[in-house]
């Protein structure tokens, strides 16, 4: 499967671009795009590959070529189109900078660069846990292991423990 599987085409460009073109070479130039667009936005030049890329001969490609390799860019013994090259960077830019932040989404950068920092996030989600699971514990009156302590005036009130809880929270009402 191609890198890029769908490849976005600007067909007022296209088709401003080959009304010169017979049907046969249009077909042939629509086919290096695709294949080049697979091929990381470029394809070698060499006479009998892109030949057998077009799907006809080596000595029909000789004649049919020139209107076609005119809309190419040809240098380093490879061949591009423009406007192909300008899409295949942009999409690869968008897909480092979504790469980018996805990563950054599901372990920012700082975790990455500093094992204590990631220790230290999953150490208060785990305190966090704690806390969590004692609030149930002493809300739950059925999972006190205690009975509620009575005041001073010998009326029911609030265990060591929740009262610890509601003033470290700052709970506690104040009068």
């Amino acid at each position: 499967m191609a890198e890029l599987p769908i490849m976005p085409l600007k067909t007022d460009a296209l088709l401003a671009d080959t009304s010169h073109l017979s049907t046969e070479e249009f077909g042939a130039y629509c086919r290096l795009l695709f294949v080049m667009w697979r091929s990381g936005g470029k394809l070698v030049d060499d006479a009998s590959q892109l030949a057998n890329i077009t799907g006809i001969s080596k000595t029909r490609w000789k004649r049919i070529s020139k209107p076609i390799m005119r809309l190419m860019t040809v240098g380093d013994g490879f061949i591009s189109q423009k406007r192909l090259t300008d899409t295949w960077l942009q999409i690869q830019s968008v897909r480092r900078k979504r790469a980018l932040a996805a990563g950054e989404r599901w372990c920012p950068t700082k975790c990455k660069a500093n094992g204590m920092q990631m220790h230290m996030q999953m150490q208060s989600r785990s305190n966090a846990n704690q806390i969590r699971k004692e609030e149930e514990r002493i809300t739950e009156p059925h999972a006190r292991e205690e009975l509620p302590q009575e005041d001073s005036r010998g009326e029911p009130g609030a265990s060591e423990e929740l009262t610890r809880i509601v003033r470290a929270r700052g709970w506690a009402q104040r009068h």
